[in-house]
């Protein structure tokens, strides 16, 4: 299973640890991150936007803005699968969320 993660996870890797003082663990951090994924890193594109502002639209503030545009990054890219802690995902038609002990039970297998 090809892992990746696109350019908006970095951004946010690197704004939270640069708000609250940490900026260098959270440029090791993001740097760790795209070593993780060999590289593969998403842009956002303007057709990632729109979808975005679509899914904003139906699913109004139930879904956060930031994983609005990761979720149609994911869907603009036929990817399915998001490893994440944010239930909200699994309101999004299309997107399958894993926790983190699934995505280990995937590894494994």
């Amino acid at each position: 299973m090809d892992v990746l993660v696109n350019t908006e996870v970095l951004q946010e890797i690197l704004y939270r640890y640069g708000a609250i003082g940490e900026l260098e663990k959270g440029l090791r951090l993001a740097n760790l991150a795209v070593d993780q994924v060999g590289g593969n890193v998403l842009p956002v594109t303007l057709a990632d936007m729109q979808l975005a502002f679509e899914l904003m639209r139906q699913y109004g503030t139930s879904v956060k803005s930031r994983d609005a545009v990761h979720a149609a990054t994911m869907l603009n890219n036929d990817l399915t699968y998001i490893l994440s802690a944010d239930r909200h995902f699994d309101q999004i038609e299309s997107i399958t969320r894993l926790a983190l002990h699934q995505a280990a039970e995937l590894h494994e297998s």
